[in-house]
């Protein structure tokens, strides 16, 4: 609730909800901090957090008190009342800027330290404030093929990259609105931009497409 509170040392909570990462991936993906902020916040994790906590926590981007992440990314409008809120739907061109922003989000989610937690219907494109709009049932017959396809691709990475479970973080470049950092073996790369970006951390040229995510494995095959 906003305060730093002494948990996870042995006497008190075993594990917490990563709201700290949430925020940080909203605030990166929705250019309201760049990707020097991001690698600061996750750090400060790092530091505070023990191993199993921080590797084992729930990560999430959506939640049953909590606006859904669609409608976040979607820079719905605040403060519309009650009746507002029930009945506030995205327009189309805001619903397009929300699924672009969600695949960065949901990149940064599952490449991460932590475990994604799915709030059910996000992966089917639910929008909704926060409770009891965002606990509306689950819309059969009108699930978003695009919404549906990107997080079956993206946590599908968790089985394809054991490291991305239980591979160590280490950031190698966090500048303007590209990330990269090491899970174990893997790099990741990471941008948040709008066109395609070149990078160079490691030494070798990397190119990574807008508002997209590019992995590569270290290991010798």
């Amino acid at each position: 609730y906003g305060k730093r509170r002494r948990y996870l040392t042995g006497r008190q909570h075993d594990s917490v909800m990563q709201y700290p990462v949430r925020q940080a991936i909203i605030d990166f993906v929705c250019e309201r901090g760049d990707g020097a902020q991001l690698c600061s916040r996750i750090t400060s994790l790092l530091e505070n957090y023990p191993p199993p906590a921080l590797y084992g926590g729930l990560s999430f981007l959506s939640g049953h008190d909590i606006p859904r992440i669609l409608t976040v990314l979607g820079d719905a409008p605040t403060h519309l009342g009650r009746d507002g809120e029930a009945a506030f739907r995205l327009s189309p061109a805001m619903r397009t800027l929300a699924k672009e922003r969600l695949r960065v989000a949901l990149a940064l989610l599952v490449t991460l330290p932590g475990v994604p937690c799915i709030f059910y219907g996000d992966e089917a494109g639910m929008e909704g404030f926060g409770d009891p709009f965002c606990r509306s049932t689950y819309p059969w017959g009108q699930v978003d093929d695009d919404v549906h396809t990107m997080y079956r691709e993206l946590l599908h990475l968790r089985r394809e990259y054991p490291d991305l479970c239980e591979g160590t973080l280490s950031f190698l470049q966090a500048t303007g609105r590209c990330i990269v950092f090491r899970r174990g073996t893997l790099t990741v790369y990471i941008n948040g931009g709008r066109e395609a970006a070149t990078v160079s951390p490691e030494g070798i040229l990397v190119e990574i497409p807008p508002m997209g995510y590019t992995i590569r494995s270290q290991k010798k095959v």
